[in-house]
């Protein structure tokens, strides 16, 4: 969690607030580190960590991200998706024998956005 707090996702460092929003602030990061821990457990446990992120792994078998890190990849990727839909599908359209990867990743998305 150190890590994840100060530069893998937060940067708490750099926030420069009084004692009392501190806390709210720590607070709320809390939740939020949280919410995205037990976000990244559920994708970590199906087949669409590969979507998300490096599924190998690193020496001493540890995983190449964590599942904090997975967490908001998850998030990241759906809120990217449904701001750039038209876009998206713009892009699908010019490329059409390429529709059964589009399908499977827009299939893909669907079962992340069901996990949150």
């Amino acid at each position: 969690m150190f890590r994840d707090c100060k530069s893998g996702g937060y940067n708490l460092e750099s926030t420069r607030v009084n004692s009392r929003r501190l806390l709210s602030l720590i607070f709320l990061i809390t939740i939020a580190y949280w919410l995205a821990t037990c976000y990244g457990q559920s994708l970590k446990n199906s087949p669409l960590e590969s979507y998300l992120g490096a599924a190998d792994k690193v020496s001493g078998n540890f995983p190449h991200q964590s599942i904090f890190s997975l967490g908001l990849s998850g998030y990241a990727w759906t809120q990217a998706l449904r701001q750039w839909r038209d876009l998206m599908l713009e892009l699908i359209a010019l490329k059409p024998h390429k529709s059964l990867h589009f399908q499977r990743g827009l299939e893909a998305l669907s079962l992340v956005e069901q996990g949150m």
